[in-house]
């Protein structure tokens, strides 16, 4: 519960570097660096050569995202043992958050979470909290939390688009 909120204050925090200003491109990209940040891809290699087994591919989270994307990053918490990818768009505020942790790593489900169930019968679970909508689900190797802030008025269509990329996910591992 302790590492969701911290990850949930986190993605509060550069939610809010983000503000409604935008920022010129070198601005963003000097911000997320100063945070630790790299690009998503190789962010993405290194936790594959950690733990030996690929994930999903970058571009299809790309193809897929649900606005347009105007930056991308990555960063993978050797420490903490985790990959986060952030997907922005400066020009709406929004942003498209991914969370990746070895299976043992899972962070476990709070009492404001939702459950719901995917096509082959394993759960997923949702909630909404503070303008994001907040999405989690397993593979056979590894935990995800999909988060963003682009659904908040139609949580329903977040809910049904984040099913579709984690069932996309689940086939690919």
């Amino acid at each position: 519960m302790k590492k969701l909120s911290k990850t949930l204050f986190l993605l509060g925090f550069l939610f809010a570097i983000l503000g409604s200003i935008a920022f010129a491109k070198d601005e963003i990209i000097s911000k997320y660096e100063g945070l630790g940040y790299t690009s998503s891809k190789e962010a993405i290699t290194k936790f594959e050569n950690k733990y030996k087994h690929l994930i999903f591919a970058d571009t299809k989270l790309i193809a897929n995202a649900p606005f347009k994307i105007t930056h991308n990053f990555g960063s993978y918490q050797l420490k903490d043992e985790f990959l986060t990818l952030e997907y922005l768009n400066v020009d709406s505020n929004s942003l498209f958050k991914v969370m990746v942790f070895p299976e043992k790593n899972a962070i476990p489900l709070s009492s404001q979470e939702q459950i719901g169930a995917f096509s082959d019968g394993s759960n997923y679970s949702y909630m909404q909290e503070d303008d994001f909508l907040i999405f989690r689900f397993s593979t056979s190797n590894y935990a995800y939390v999909l988060s963003t802030n682009h659904f908040v008025r139609e949580s329903r269509l977040g809910i049904r688009y984040f099913t579709n990329l984690a069932e996309s996910i689940k086939k690919s591992e």
